[in-house]
């Protein structure tokens, strides 16, 4: 629950990142779906993510429960990421609190915990080293640090990638920081950590356990009717193949 409370929380603070949402589609075990537009002339200035009008946010919604935009399980996350062909690309992201430890100053930290095609999805690369790999997905200990994070306590130091840091007494290594202007959830996020998912989290035991965020890159030809219709197909593989859901995907007004 406390990392559900997280990703609701930074979503409603509504730094830049937020503004991604240029459609909300309410997909779960369901194929309801609401859909909201922000038009690009009504922002500030330009989202620093490359072709940005392709970006979307994917979430769940029990609308009988008061929740329209819910979190996304990771069993939802890899259904939607794999079978969706109107999605080129995609994310799963969650928040982690942890401690930094150097020079003896330990300091509590939010960290988010992102799937390696953070970057990809969004387009964008740390301006020094690199994100994270698959590889990094098993279990390696690595970090990638917020510009903010690299220059107020590591002193723009350059030389930090291929070091390692001190986070909640384990040895993670710097693999590259983030540019400036890279926009975040929340703007107390300090650094980005590899989501590691174990086949427990991947089993439909896991449905219903929404604590993450996604983030979908819609393919060149493909519009949000185009997705939405998919979605509702995934939806129904999923009742079709765990029929003890759908009374609960009724109850919570999912299916329309």
């Amino acid at each position: 629950m406390h990392d559900f409370r997280f990703a609701v929380r930074t979503l409603r603070r509504k730094p830049l990142f937020t503004l991604l949402v240029v459609v909300t589609l309410a997909l779960g075990i369901g194929a309801n779906t609401t859909i909201f537009s922000l038009l690009h002339q009504t922002l500030l200035r330009p989202l620093p993510y490359a072709e940005a009008e392709r970006l979307v946010f994917v979430w769940n919604t029990y609308p009988l429960m008061g929740l329209a935009q819910a979190g996304v399980s990771i069993p939802d996350y890899l259904d939607r990421r794999d079978q969706a062909s109107a999605i080129v690309d995609a994310t799963l992201f969650t928040g982690r609190s942890l401690s930094l430890a150097e020079d003896g100053r330990p300091e509590q930290l939010r960290a988010l915990v992102v799937t390696p095609s953070f970057f990809s999805t969004l387009g964008r690369q740390p301006a020094l080293g690199r994100g994270f790999d698959e590889k990094d997905a098993g279990g390696e200990r690595v970090a990638v640090l917020t510009h903010t994070l690299w220059t107020t306590r590591f002193g723009a130091d350059a030389g930090l990638v291929g070091r390692s840091i001190q986070l909640d007494g384990e040895a993670y290594d710097v693999v590259g920081v983030l540019p400036a202007d890279f926009e975040l959830p929340s703007r107390d996020i300090a650094l980005l950590l590899p989501f590691v998912f174990t086949p427990e989290q991947m089993s439909d035991g896991e449905r219903g356990r929404e604590f993450s965020s996604m983030i979908a890159r819609l393919a060149p030809d493909a519009t949000p009717a185009t997705l939405d219709a998919q979605m509702a197909t995934i939806a129904d593989r999923v009742l079709d193949r765990i029929p003890a859901r759908r009374a609960f995907a009724e109850s919570s007004e999912f299916g329309g």
